[in-house]
């Protein structure tokens, strides 16, 4: 079967408005933990993605060594369990998730990290496999490597299409290997790749909207004092970067169960 793209977006965003209740309680805790870390560790650096007009008084650079490394390790432990939940969510429906099941961490998290960590160290050698041959192309024959460029690109973000159905797979226990996954998305890695790019569009320009919108509301609520106003603004910024991600999630929980389903019946 081939991956209806647009219809694929569609009803990602449609999920997640009919589960914008249960997206709320399992955002809280990453919500609220980035939100305060942020606020502490520099007040307003969240803001100024949106508005670089605003100043922090007494801030270091935006992104400051103890920012990155809080960043990375709090997004290393709460990257695992909000996705998994949020896959889990759409592909087992009628299973309950709670907050303290959602944030308990079980085998399936490390199966999910070993299985973002293979797509990684899979891509490594198309990354320099590409330079190398752009590279020696560029040398004999310089137009040829200028077009080779976007060509290296494409086939990158294509072999990161495919195998981001991993993902999905790992958060419901179903083990699968390489074979298994460039066979799953056989005919279909550029309809992924669609689903991917047009999705983060999509929850980039929403995000972008509603960032500025909440930057500009930020200015009423001086009054409260900086501190509250930097947390403030920070909770609502989170919250609809964790709403972009359980969209993105559930487009690719929804390519994942279309193909497993096909599969499934070419075997009965």
């Amino acid at each position: 079967m081939k991956l209806p793209v647009f219809a694929t977006i569609g009803l990602a965003f449609k999920f997640f408005w009919r589960h914008r209740i249960q997206f709320y309680f399992l955002a809280l805790p990453p919500v609220v933990i980035s939100a305060v870390l942020f606020t502490l560790i520099g007040p307003k650096t969240f803001l100024n993605y949106y508005s670089p007009t605003l100043k922090s008084a007494g801030a270091g650079e935006f992104w400051s060594i103890e920012l990155v490394l809080i960043t990375l390790l709090t997004t290393l432990i709460i990257f695992p369990l909000y996705t998994v939940a949020w896959h889990r969510s759409y592909l087992i429906p009628n299973e309950k998730i709670t907050i303290g099941a959602c944030y308990r961490w079980q085998h399936r998290h490390w199966v999910f990290l070993w299985a973002s960590l293979k797509m990684l160290l899979l891509l490594v050698p198309v990354i320099i496999g590409g330079f190398f041959i752009t590279g020696i192309t560029s040398a004999a024959i310089p137009p040829l490597g200028i077009i080779l460029m976007p060509a290296n690109i494409a086939i990158l973000i294509l072999c990161y299409a495919r195998f981001s159905l991993w993902l999905p797979a790992s958060a419901v226990d179903h083990k699968m290997d390489l074979p298994g996954i460039w066979d799953l998305t056989r005919g279909n890695g550029w309809r992924l790749v669609g689903i991917l790019i047009f999705t983060s569009i999509a929850t980039g320009v929403f995000d972008k909207i509603a960032g500025m919108l909440i930057t500009g509301a930020a200015n009423s609520l001086s009054i409260v004092g900086d501190l509250t106003q930097n947390l403030l603004s920070n909770l609502a910024l989170f919250i609809i970067t964790y709403a972009g991600m359980a969209i993105g999630i559930t487009a690719l929980s929804i390519a994942y169960k279309l193909l497993i389903e096909q599969k499934n019946r070419e075997f009965s």
